[in-house]
């Protein structure tokens, strides 16, 4: 009886000593509250310990530790010194927010009701529970991008049905430069992309198993994202589109009068409830094409690629194919001005080529082969439709287009490696079997 538990206290030991020693550091260097910070790292080793569990390969578990390791050194720097490439500034506004939000609001229902975005309120909980302290938020953060590499890796398992490719997935979001730095920045990147992921995978097993707990499950996520940001409100809209496509009657046209009627209703109903008010935040003033006219005339920042605002509707429609463009794939060599911009396109802008190029790839290539990648194929070329679509009519410079564009990079990164290798393979077996036909 004694020798397991002995084992066990030896396998624990390791990961005790650590926890401590993390805690320690991690506390008294960034000032960080040591009681929020020994809650973070019991989750964090906990789901870094998961993640390891599911690369079953030696050499990709080794590299899932080294990362891990130079990621969390990379945390607490930034959580002390705040300065890394694409960081940003904008963890200010959101730690006024989540202050102004515990100061205004005298019972839940008031915090509940406050017209602030849902990241600010999880930001003000947090303050409510471990005390008002910018640091401890990175750490959070961080917590998160361990659970997006967990459901990467489960959502590609469920397209392939391949441990070797969904591990692949999830590493290489993992090694990506943007994603490390807003992983432990005080931003709201990386929930999004947590709670769209997590969307994603339920969504995929509600078209797999006709399961509707899946479907509302995958709405509910998805909400939550639009919560956070209005703009991720076409994810919603594409999955209320789908979801109404494929329920009921199975002989009826995914596009019949019928079924986009009803998805109509559905959707002019949840924008139109408090839910619809709290996904819409960004959207509220806007009530016609001239409003929309009217916030283009602003443009802001100091890696703008919009120089010349509509004056006139016609002009927002001819200026929609530059933007999507831009959004898609700035920075562009040209735009390199400074050291800063020239990190930036190095980080990011260089990579975006790559990721524009394999997504055009995928789409021209991919040849559903069942009912369900029909589904998938449709479903894939919505989300991404109408996140560029509404991004790059909100987004007029590329260091506000690298953050918005990762809203749904977890999904682009299975379907532009793992995915897209499939596909080609698949093609191949196709022509060999042409071939030698023949």
């Amino acid at each position: 009886m004694s020798f397991p538990l002995l084992r066990n206290i030896n396998q624990i030991s390791p990961i005790l000593i650590i926890y401590i020693l993390l805690t320690f550091i991690a506390s008294s260097i960034t000032n960080a509250p040591v009681h929020s910070i020994a809650f973070c790292y019991i989750l964090i080793l906990f789901f870094f310990l998961n993640n390891i569990k599911l690369l079953r390969k030696r050499n990709y578990q080794i590299i899932y530790t080294i990362l891990f390791a130079v990621t969390n050194s990379l945390l607490i720097y930034q959580a002390t010194n705040k300065n890394l490439p694409l960081g940003g500034v904008d963890w200010w506004n959101f730690n006024n927010q989540a202050m102004a939000l515990l100061n205004e609001s005298h019972n839940l229902v008031s915090f509940l009701l406050n017209e602030n975005n849902l990241f600010s309120k999880l930001v003000a909980i947090i303050y409510l529970i471990f005390g008002p302290n910018t640091e401890q938020i990175y750490f959070f953060i961080f917590l998160t991008s361990l659970l997006v590499f967990n459901y990467i890796y489960k959502t590609a398992y469920l397209l392939l049905n391949n441990n070797n490719k969904a591990s692949l997935a999830a590493l290489i979001w993992s090694i990506w430069p943007s994603e490390i730095i807003h992983s432990i920045t005080f931003l709201r990147e990386m929930p999004i992309q947590l709670f769209f992921i997590m969307s994603l995978y339920y969504f995929i097993s509600f078209i797999n198993k006709r399961n509707i707990l899946f479907f509302f499950l995958a709405i509910a996520f998805s909400i939550f994202t639009a919560m956070m940001h209005s703009g991720m409100i076409g994810v919603v809209v594409s999955y209320l589109f789908i979801g109404v496509s494929i329920l009921g009657n199975k002989r009826s046209s995914m596009f019949s009068p019928v079924r986009i009627t009803i998805f109509i209703a559905v959707v002019m109903v949840l924008v139109n409830s408090p839910i619809g008010e709290a996904m819409t935040l960004k959207f509220q003033n806007i009530d016609s094409i001239d409003d929309v006219i009217d916030k283009k005339q602003r443009v802001e920042g100091n890696t703008a690629y919009i120089t010349s605002t509509p004056q006139n509707s016609m002009d927002l429609l001819l200026q929609t194919p530059y933007r999507l463009l831009m959004f898609a794939l700035a920075p562009l060599p040209w735009q390199v001005y400074s050291f800063g911009t020239l990190l930036s396109w190095m980080l990011d802008g260089l990579l975006r080529i790559v990721v524009v190029w394999k997504l055009f790839e995928f789409f021209k290539l991919f040849k559903p082969n069942s009912e369900n990648e029909h589904v998938y194929k449709y479903l894939f070329i919505l989300i991404v439709i109408f996140t560029y679509l509404i991004f790059s009519w909100g987004t007029q410079n590329y260091g506000t287009a690298i953050r918005h564009r990762l809203k749904i990079f977890p999904m682009e990164i299975i379907l532009i490696f793992p995915y897209l290798e499939m596909v080609k393979s698949r093609m191949s077996f196709k022509n060999k079997l042409k071939g030698g036909g023949a």
